[in-house]
Order: structure tokens, then C-alpha cells, then sequence
């Protein structure tokens, strides 16, 4: 299975940041127009209309082109690995492109042909892809030659932290904790003793879980 340092799904829902970074790529990404060309010579010549460009613009019937590539480079920037799979006509030429999860897809290696296929596992039922049937996108990795790492993965500290004191500050600081529940004015001077002692009664019978009592002592 491809190595999985950190959930990059849970990171997307769970960190702004990320969310808001990768949502920016995705989105940029999907919007650049695309051509096809052929080299006449040294010159590039536009094709119009041309079959691999009518295939992009309706992949498949419930994705639109704009869908297609902003969960492709969503994919690639949170795992670093991104794929599709073609579905064929009757002629064996792609018909349809459907974007599938990284975290179901294990690649298959063969010494002879690199690849020798996909599996792709859906609720417990593996489903084996020939390798001409899918498309690897992936980030170079230097530690892995068939799958990709993410930045996300590389910044994983980062985002682990981000978290971590967001939940912090909302234990702290959420409703119920961080403001007290009352305060106590002691007027008459009292011992460090005598004080303490007040202070561990009064909470003994009034304090709570979360919100805590100020004391104040007079001098």
C-alpha cells in the first residue's frame, strides 16, 4: 500500500490553512484553458475540436471538466499521488476519465514492465486495473519509486502543531473555561493558611469542572 505518513483528508477538513491552500491550487489549476497542437515541421499548429479535448471538456456523466482537474491537482497536492482511470469503447479508445481515491489505489510492480497493474479496493472488494487502464500523476518522492510525497506529507509537523494549539486554545478558552465563574473579595487580612483553607472549601462546595472561582486578598 502506498505509504501513508499523515491523513491528508482529515488535514483538508480539519486545518484552514491547508484547506484554503490547496482549494487555491485546485481552483487555479482547473481554470487554465487547454489546447491541442501538432508539430507541422518546427511549427505548432492548433487542432480544433480534437478528440482528447472533446474527451477532457465531458470526462465522464456526472464530472465536468473543471471537477475532473480540480480533483486531480487536489489529489496530487494532498498525497501526492493522484489517478485516473479510462473507461473504453468498443474500439478500445477512452471514452470516459473517472478520478480515483489515492488511498484505495495499490500499485502492482512487475520487474519486466515497472507496472503491472492497479488494485483498487472499494468497501473490502479489490477490483485489478490493467496498467494501460489507468493514469498516474504522482510528486517525485526520493525514498519511493512508485509513489509520490506530497508537500502536505513534508509538512506534516506543521500542520500536526497548527492543530494541536488550536485545540488548545479552545480547551482553554471555549465557552465555560476561560472565563471564572465568580470572584471572591476577602477584605480582613488572613494567614497564607487560613487563606488556603478558605479557598479549598469554597471549591469543595461551589467549584466546578471547568469554570474556576478568582480569589482576591486583601492587605
Amino acid at each position: 500500500a502506498p505509504p501513508q505518513t499523515m491523513d491528508g483528508a482529515a488535514a483538508y477538513q480539519l486545518s484552514p490553512w491547508v484547506y484554503v491552500a490547496v482549494n487555491r491550487i485546485a481552483e487555479a489549476a482547473a481554470l487554465v484553458p487547454l489546447q491541442v497542437y501538432r508539430l507541422d515541421g518546427e511549427q505548432r499548429r492548433q487542432v480544433e475540436r480534437h478528440p482528447l479535448e472533446n474527451l477532457l471538456d465531458n470526462p465522464n456523466p456526472h464530472m465536468s471538466r473543471f471537477e475532473l482537474f480540480e480533483q486531480t491537482i487536489g489529489f496530487l497536492e494532498l498525497t501526492g499521488n493522484a489517478y485516473w482511470f479510462l473507461a473504453g469503447d468498443s474500439a478500445g479508445r477512452p471514452s470516459q476519465i473517472w478520478t480515483l481515491r489515492p488511498d484505495r489505489v495499490r500499485i502492482v510492480p512487475d520487474p519486466n514492465r515497472y507496472v503491472r497493474g492497479y488494485i483498487y479496493e472499494i468497501d473490502g472488494q479489490q477490483i485489478p486495473l490493467d496498467a494501460v487502464e489507468v493514469v498516474h500523476f504522482k510528486r517525485w518522492h526520493p525514498a519511493n519509486d512508485y509513489y509520490g510525497l506530497s508537500a502536505l506529507a513534508a509538512a506534516q509537523l506543521a500542520v500536526q502543531s497548527d492543530r494541536a494549539m488550536a485545540q488548545w486554545n479552545h480547551n482553554t478558552f471555549g465557552r465555560d473555561n476561560g472565563v471564572p465563574a465568580g470572584i471572591v473579595t476577602i477584605q480582613d487580612f488572613v494567614s497564607d493558611a487560613d487563606y488556603e483553607r478558605i479557598k479549598r472549601e469554597w471549591r469543595n462546595s461551589y467549584g466546578g469542572a471547568q469554570r474556576k472561582t478568582a480569589f482576591l486578598r486583601g492587605s
